[in-house]
């Protein structure tokens, strides 16, 4: 997936400079990113005909609490259709795609080879799930919490009785995939992580204070989230349009958003760096596309636009069917707005209590709208609190995850 995106998006573009494509022809070459998201949407439509279209992960969901498992037809097909549809640059990740082939192939184990109850079929599915998601963050316990947590969105049971497992399974999984990272990337990636000073004016009651009021802001975006999720369905059934007229139309929407606002391109794993403040440019862009620019510099209602637009359109791919969890782009969409909000205050009021009292949004934004979006409190919790040095500040992302 990496070398796929790092080969359209970097390799490509560069390629195409040399060429004689440049930002001053007739089309400029930025006019390439809605191109590349219209073609490799157009790409994945055209597989839906040929391939068993992709199992989401509600699907997965309710064929776990039913049959134990869902059925994974031609999982390498389901995994390449991933792949073209995340190199489109569609506001979805990988991880979804990982929880239905990890868990309907470990399902499909213990259907055939271990037993016909359903009960232990399910136990293996959350297993397998847990384990792949485990692998993707790089954090066992928030995979396997963020797996069993997502059964329950309608009311449906729990089945925390099969934590021990997913916990074990998570570990040898994350052990494994460090260790081959290391040998064939030299070194596995760590997730951004936002250092946040001990505080000097803020104290918990202040913390918690924040988390209430980010907490809030959270929800608004998850409203956002599913608000656009809705209109694109209520759009796309207003007008009768098939699946591949709506992927299509989506990929030209967030490919014409990309072309002023790259930022909001992909899941966001990587792109958290550029969030955080980090120097390094955007991920994926070759330099002809995004003119070498880093986070630096970037005015703090720009953060916040971006993290809006991000949430916006991770709504509408999610309706549209792009195979995927949503996980990262909630993510990167909450620290888009939490670091805009940061930055911010510190450049109207300076060092104090306010600038104490907003560096507490990243996290508690964060938190707040993906556990708003995917129902998972305690998960979204382990996850941010993970990736993010909030210190003695706890209180306010528990805040404002429990206010969202």
């Amino acid at each position: 997936m990496q070398t796929s995106l790092r080969l359209i998006w970097t390799w490509l573009p560069a390629a195409l400079l040399s060429w004689g494509w440049t930002q001053d022809s007739a089309v400029p070459l930025q006019a390439f990113v809605p191109l590349c998201s219209l073609s490799c949407a157009l790409l994945f439509g055209l597989s839906l005909f040929v391939f068993p279209s992709p199992v989401a992960v509600n699907q997965w969901i309710g064929l776990v609490h039913t049959r134990g498992r869902a059925p994974v037809a031609a999982p390498m097909a389901m995994m390449a259709m991933s792949i073209i549809s995340i190199c489109s640059g569609c506001s979805v990740g990988p991880e979804g795609v990982m929880i239905v082939i990890g868990g309907g192939l470990s399902g499909w184990f213990a259907d055939s080879f271990v037993t016909g109850e359903v009960k232990t079929i399910r136990w293996f599915s959350l297993i397998g799930a847990s384990a792949c998601v485990s692998a993707f963050f790089g954090m066992p316990f928030a995979g396997s919490l963020f797996v069993l947590s997502m059964l329950h969105k309608s009311g449906e049971p729990q089945y925390f009785e099969a934590m021990k497992g997913c916990l074990i399974a998570s570990l040898v999984c994350t052990a494994v995939s460090r260790k081959l990272q290391s040998m064939i990337l030299g070194s596995p990636e760590e997730l951004t992580e936002w250092v946040t000073p001990a505080p000097d004016y803020v104290d918990t009651t202040g913390a918690l204070v924040a988390g209430v009021l980010f907490g809030i802001v959270g929800a608004g975006m998850a409203a956002l989230c599913w608000a656009a999720d809705k209109l694109t369905g209520l759009l796309t059934k207003a007008a009768h349009l098939p699946k591949l007229a709506c992927l299509v139309i989506v990929a030209a929407v967030f490919g014409l958003v990309g072309y002023f606002r790259p930022a909001v391109l992909f899941w966001g794993e990587e792109e958290l760096a550029y969030m955080a403040g980090s120097p390094t440019p955007l991920p994926f862009f070759s330099d002809a596309l995004r003119g070498g620019k880093s986070r630096e510099g970037v005015a703090p209602w720009d953060l916040m636009m971006q993290g809006v637009l991000k949430v916006i359109i991770t709504g509408m791919c999610k309706h549209a069917g792009f195979p995927g969890g949503i996980i990262y782009p909630l993510l990167l969409a909450g620290a888009g707005v939490g670091t805009g909000v940061q930055a911010l205050a510190t450049s109207w009021y300076g060092p104090g209590w306010v600038a104490e009292f907003a560096a507490l949004a990243p996290a508690s934004i964060m938190a707040s709208t993906q556990s708003s979006v995917n129902k998972t409190p305690w998960a979204s919790l382990v996850l941010v609190l993970n990736s993010t040095h909030v210190g003695n500040w706890k209180p306010s992302t528990f805040a404002a995850v429990g206010t969202a």
